[in-house]
């Protein structure tokens, strides 16, 4: 029997319609290289040829709602894996359920390309009522719980931001009888069965995650409808005062459950959606009553403009006189409504469908993220890696990165997506984008820079190498060029026999794109530093005795189509460096 690969998302019929900032890592992230005995990136088993040395957690520490919405910055969602369910069926299907819709087993290796690219934040869409174990307090199977924290464990490993929710489990009125769940109509007795299932699992899920802090965000619900309505419970319902009213006592439960468990849930960030998640669809419903100060954020979903983000293949093309106008609306809306009054907005779901209509879509990027940014809305990219050439269902073409090879469908989407959020360095910061909201690109020939810190290349290969992510490269052209600030190593501060251990051991730089064969082929124009045979940068003759001096590195075009779209290793021997500019 076939399975089912992909679910149809939020169809809204959305309306045709016309501060200084912390800095997140300065450094995406920093890769150990590969370990002997590894798995390739590709396997599905627990090895991992890429090991990262994470950086700093992005402070969050006494933020209000709106700038701790900020920081999670732009994200990525593990679409179709562990929110795959069957309904009508209470029996568990254990972990295998993860690879039920079609996707790989999700790999600490994925993570860490997700991490690596820029995103800040994954959001872990779950369904629960396929693992329920006993009936009566709707106990959750352990071993899902515990392959749930997995993935979580490895996120948090790569310090991000981590969204787990209540997805799948909204049901029909006539699936309330045969499977576990809740759902959203005017039945009282479904009501208060919906009720109890919602206290129950959250109960279990906020004990089980208690410890964790404030990077790990609880979703009350995913997109809460009435499912036995037309479209799915999608189209905008005649009583959505009432449904609304429903929802929101859904969410009350659901928070109170959480609260209850004390710990850090005591002060845990929650997001709580409206009706189907939809920005318009907020009539009749109220935020939920809190213990906590300041740390509900308002969940919303928009695949918007829809003709054009999920509708027919009628409408391929944007404009930003016309498209981007309606974004203009949806987030002045979340604007007016949310933001101006204090209250942090998370975009849960995005996504513009393939219909081979790359330069149309780079266009909605380049136009969506901006908008969301300027409000403070992060937003969180839909993916359940289908395309047009793997998917008939138009709507439902929301690839972009191949987790059964670890590589980027469309890179240039992905790219434009962090790099109009502010890059690795500056995500959501309006510092250092020079008066502009191209996130770091810049037109001026102001340089960009990609890396700040200390970092002595002690080393050939291994712990002191510097990684940088590819989406910091997106704006580099043929003519771009690095410059690298330098002083000598630890290893040159030392005595050995010959009075200078530099001097039989020369200081050298070698950029690569990976650990094997990655080599760049670079030119300088830095006098008296040469470039060897091996591709290495040789510096031992411009390394002051004292202080700074910086070297330029220009890659040929092949080898920045390989940087942009792999990332740049940079390690070498016996010289420390404190920054990268893209110039």
């Amino acid at each position: 029997m076939s399975m089912k690969i992909f679910l149809s998302r939020s169809n809204f019929q959305l309306k045709k319609l016309t501060g200084t900032y912390l800095k997140v890592l300065a450094l995406s992230l920093l890769f150990a290289g590969l370990c002997t005995g590894c798995a390739s990136p590709g396997g599905g088993g627990g090895g991992d040829s890429i090991l990262v040395i994470p950086g700093e957690d992005t402070p969050v520490d006494g933020l209000s709602s709106v700038d701790f919405a900020s920081k999670m910055c732009v994200g990525w969602n593990l679409g179709n894996t562990f929110d795959s369910a069957e309904f009508g069926n209470k029996n568990s299907k254990g972990n295998n359920y993860e690879t039920a819709w079609g996707m790989p087993k999700t790999t600490k290796a994925m993570i860490n390309r997700i991490a690596a690219k820029g995103f800040k934040t994954i959001r872990i869409p779950v369904s629960w009522h396929n693992h329920i174990t006993e009936g009566t307090n709707y106990t959750i199977d352990s071993g899902w719980l515990a392959r749930v924290k997995e993935v979580v464990d490895w996120a948090r490993e790569y310090k991000m931001f981590v969204i787990i929710n209540i997805h799948h489990d909204n049901l029909t009125s006539e699936q309330m009888s045969s499977t576990y769940g809740f759902s959203v109509n005017t039945d009282t007795d479904q009501q208060t069965a919906s009720k109890n299932y919602i206290q129950k699992i959250w109960t279990q899920v906020a004990n089980y995650f208690k410890d964790y802090d404030n990077h790990v965000i609880f979703e009350l619900l995913n997109e809460p409808r009435d499912r036995d309505a037309t479209n799915d419970g999608f189209d905008e319902p005649s009583n959505l005062s009432t449904l609304n009213g429903i929802i929101s006592q859904y969410n009350q439960t659901a928070l109170n459950a959480i609260r209850a468990t004390g710990g850090n849930n005591e002060n845990r960030f929650v997001m709580a959606p409206y009706y189907a998640a939809s920005p318009w669809k907020n009539a009749g419903w109220s935020v939920p009553t809190d213990t906590a100060s300041d740390k509900i954020l308002i969940s919303v979903h928009a695949y918007d403009p829809y003709e054009f983000a999920m509708g027919t293949m009628s409408d391929t093309t944007f404009a930003e006189n016309e498209e981007g106008s309606q974004l203009g609306y949806l987030f002045d809306e979340l604007k007016t409504k949310w933001v101006n009054h204090g209250r942090g907005v998370v975009m849960g779901e995005a996504s513009c469908t393939d219909k081979n209509n790359l330069s149309d879509r780079l266009a909605w990027f380049n136009s969506y993220i901006p908008k969301a940014k300027a409000i403070k809305c992060p937003v969180i990219l839909w993916d359940n890696m289908q395309t047009a050439s793997t998917s008939n269902e138009v709507a439902e073409r929301h690839g972009y990165f191949n987790r059964n090879n670890l590589s980027w469908i469309f890179p240039t989407l992905v790219n434009a997506m962090i790099s109009k959020a502010g890059g690795v360095v500056d995500c959501y910061s309006t510092e250092g984008e020079n008066g502009n909201e191209n996130g770091g690109e810049n037109s001026s020939g102001t340089p960009i820079v990609v890396w700040t810190g200390s970092k002595d290349l002690g080393h050939w290969k291994g712990k002191d190498a510097i990684t940088l992510a590819s989406s910091l490269f997106a704006s580099a052209t043929d003519s771009s060029y690095l410059r690298l600030t330098i002083s000598k190593g630890a290893e040159c501060n030392a005595t050995d026999t010959s009075g200078d251990p530099c001097s039989n051991n020369y200081s050298s730089i070698h950029p690569i794109t990976d650990w094997d064969n990655g080599n760049i082929t670079f030119t300088t124009d830095t006098a008296n530093a040469t470039v060897n045979s091996d591709k290495q940068l040789e510096v031992t003759n411009i390394i002051p005795a004292n202080g700074t001096t910086t070297v330029n590195i220009s890659p040929d075009s092949t080898s920045w189509n390989a940087i942009k779209s792999n990332g740049l290793i940079i390690y070498g021997h016996k010289v420390t460096i404190t920054k990268i500019e893209l110039m």
